[in-house]
């Protein structure tokens, strides 16, 4: 709530519209991610006694394990980057594709959390930090000494000034900080001006139920002439259209699945319930019971009785003096219904509709599988046309921060080639086979076959090429 009270305030001093059931759609979005949504899965019931007793429904927590899947889908260890200027390649990721600056940062690490994230809130962004830069005048200066960091946001912390086409041109960007045991909220302003953007910082502290404006700690400008037409930032989002009348923030990507999210974890509730349930019940005749001291009933297998006295003789209609009940656990209608849910709630969120299956000892072939799977390829296809694009401003950002903060020779504009794990789109060992026998063939160049699946420059394939003749 207490970047939200930022949001509000930094809103109302630029008197921009805040649409705040934006942002209170978004806490639903969490609270889903979370698990518990509280309208929803706690409830109540009359006790033994006639009164209210507090429930809460069993939950499979599914929207986060939907937003963990497309992001381990989307990016994994066989995502990579290759820049076409070897200084700028080297700058990224290292001699051997595993270091740079994107090792330092554990950028695919957290990156791939931040996809989760946006998967959850519609939104997510990438900011640089520069820390230790050198500025004169408000303008950065180049210094080897410079650190470059990247802090991640979701749309609970994202404010966005203007939108062009749908795209955030400049936002606010909030977020809480710890220093010194001192809780801070800080405010990062992106602005585009007439010589490029402009970062402007401020920090604020909560006293007495009212944000405050504090001093800014040490080592953070309060205003930076960054002189770049390129953001510093990247927005990452579903490619999946708005329903929100919003500006630029985009959509869960379970925000059109909410009710088959109800629907799994009232299946899975009922199933867990069950068993709960589903223990068996003994029910005495009231001569087999005892009185307590404390003037209650002790049935005998509270004092280990064994040995009885029948009162009166059994008549052919009464019922027997100890009766067995014992519940129906429903066991394959309750898997048969959870599995029914999760096929709705797949399909809504874009996996298809037999993603979650537990069909044990089911054999498919590869055939089979690629056919169950084509929605799934799809919309696995579409993600990665806006994640290659937040992706390439994220590395275009830190290779201008590489010559303009810290002096190396980087070029923001060198051609980018990013490369997703395509294997769940297409059959990689397959077409790998296709390619060694056109390299056989002479229909593919062995360094054009190198450039492909081992992620090297043109210079570097070729190079590798020569040492192996």
């Amino acid at each position: 709530m207490k970047i939200e009270t930022l949001i509000e305030r930094l809103s109302a001093e630029r008197s921009f519209p805040l649409d705040g059931a934006v942002y209170e759609q978004i806490r639903q979005w969490k609270a889903w991610w979370r698990g518990m949504y509280p309208p929803f899965h706690r409830f109540q019931e009359l006790d033994s006694r006639g009164g209210l007793a507090q429930r809460q429904l069993y939950s499979l927590r599914m929207a986060k394990k939907i937003c963990e899947d497309w992001a381990g889908l989307l990016l994994n260890e066989r995502t990579c980057v290759t820049a076409a200027h070897p200084a700028s390649s080297l700058f990224l990721q290292g001699e051997n594709g595993e270091g740079g600056i994107l090792e330092s940062c554990r950028f695919w690490q957290r990156v791939n959390a931040l996809v989760e994230a946006a998967f959850c809130t519609g939104t997510g962004a990438v900011l640089l930090r520069l820390k230790g830069m050198r500025v004169l005048e408000g303008r950065l200066q180049p210094d080897p000494g410079t650190r470059l960091e990247l802090q991640y946001i979701d749309a609970q912390g994202i404010l966005p000034l203007s939108v062009e086409n749908g795209e955030i041109t400049e936002a606010a960007f909030c977020s809480e900080r710890l220093l010194m045991g001192k809780r801070l909220l800080c405010a990062e302003l992106h602005t585009l001006g007439a010589e490029g953007y402009c970062i402007e910082n401020r920090c604020f502290e909560e006293k007495d139920g009212m944000l405050r404006e504090t001093a800014l700690p040490p080592g953070i400008a309060a205003r930076l002439e960054t002189g770049s037409r390129l953001p510093l930032f990247a927005i990452i989002r579903p490619n999946t259209v708005s329903t929100l009348e919003s500006s630029g923030l985009g959509e869960s990507v379970f925000a059109q699945a909410i009710d088959a999210l109800k629907g799994v974890d009232l299946a899975f509730n009922n199933f867990c319930r069950d068993f709960q349930l589903g223990g068996k019940k003994v029910f005495y005749r009231r001569s087999l019971l005892a009185d307590a001291p404390d003037g209650g009933l002790l049935a005998p297998d509270d004092i280990c009785q064994q040995l009885f006295v029948a009162v009166g003789e059994s008549m052919p209609d009464e019922p027997p003096l100890i009766q067995e009940h014992n519940p129906a656990l429903r066991v394959q209608e309750n898997i048969d219904g959870l599995q029914a849910q999760l096929d709705y709630l797949s399909f809504r969120c874009g996996l298809g509709a037999r993603y979650y299956r537990f069909d044990s000892g089911k054999l498919v072939t590869a055939t089979e599988y690629a056919g169950e799977r084509q929605e799934l390829m799809r919309n696995a296809a579409k993600h990665c046309l806006t994640l290659r694009r937040a992706l390439s401003a994220a590395f275009r950002m830190l290779l201008w921060a590489g010559r303009e903060a810290c002096g190396l020779d980087t070029d923001p504009e060198t051609p980018l080639s990013i490369r997703f794990d395509d294997s769940i789109i297409t059959d990689r060992e397959s077409e790998r086979q296709r390619d060694r026998a056109d390299v056989a063939a002479g229909l593919m160049l062995p360094y054009e076959y190198r450039m492909k699946w081992y992620g090297e420059t043109e210079a570097a394939a070729r190079a590798r090429m020569e040492e192996t003749i």
